[in-house]
């Protein structure tokens, strides 16, 4: 979701040659979820890569406090949301890139990787 990214030009692809899902924190969300089946089946994606970055501000803080504080500035409840908080940035990525690997509608069509791009020097490296 970080618009200091730019997933295209990070691995050097064009316009057309790639279907970009953007999340708050990377996080695989089920809507998410859906797209990336639709993508599989219906647009012939092969390869998945979940890429999250260096210092996001949803890797900052839990769901609970992250919550907590949408609360606070908008002084209203968020109701059954979940955005995906997780300091744990490395686990979280490591479980969305299983979830991947083992969906029904997923495994065998498609490969899946996670990765992490550093925000100050612009490197990717494979996580999982």
């Amino acid at each position: 979701m970080d618009s200091r990214l730019d997933p295209l030009e990070i691995f050097g692809l064009k316009v057309g040659q790639a279907k970009v899902l953007r999340t708050p924190g990377g996080f695989l969300s089920p809507n998410t979820l859906a797209g990336t089946i639709a993508a599989v089946h219906k647009l012939n994606v092969d390869r998945i890569m979940l890429l999250e970055h260096t210092r996001c501000t949803m890797a900052s803080i839990d769901e609970a406090g992250f919550q907590r504080d949408v609360v606070a500035h908008a002084g209203q409840p968020v109701g059954d949301l979940v955005f995906g908080a997780d300091p744990n940035q490395a686990q979280h990525l490591r479980d969305d890139v299983e979830t991947l690997r083992n969906h029904a509608l997923i495994k065998g069509f498609a490969e899946v990787g996670g990765f992490m791009y550093d925000v100050e020097t612009g490197q990717v490296t494979q996580a999982c």
